[in-house]
């Protein structure tokens, strides 16, 4: 896992002692040198705020993403990062073994 998904997984414990526990991303990270991603300027506006809120039963993971132009360029980057932000979800939940939605 990414050094980031291992610590927002060790803030979900966190997050049922407090109310709500948000982080912000200010900005998406370049990919890796020799990485395919071909979203030359959109990824430099997108940025990301991930809440967390303790829920009954666990934690409530909400990744909201800000940022997208209304270009092709940015639109195919938010259907990127929609699949993408969905399997790290599913990561989150299949760790702490919690239901499906």
């Amino acid at each position: 896992m990414r050094a980031w998904l291992l610590a927002l997984v060790a803030v979900c414990g966190a997050a049922q002692a407090a109310d709500e526990v948000s982080f912000v991303n200010e900005g998406v990270v370049p990919a890796p040198i020799g990485a395919s991603f071909p979203f030359e300027e959109a990824w430099k506006r997108a940025w990301s705020v991930i809440q967390l809120t303790p829920t009954d039963n666990g934690t409530h993971l909400r990744v909201t993403s800000y940022g997208y132009g209304i270009d092709e360029e940015s639109l195919a980057m938010r259907r990127f990062f929609e699949a993408g932000n969905q399997q790290t979800i599913e990561t989150i939940r299949r760790h702490f073994g919690a239901p499906a939605p």
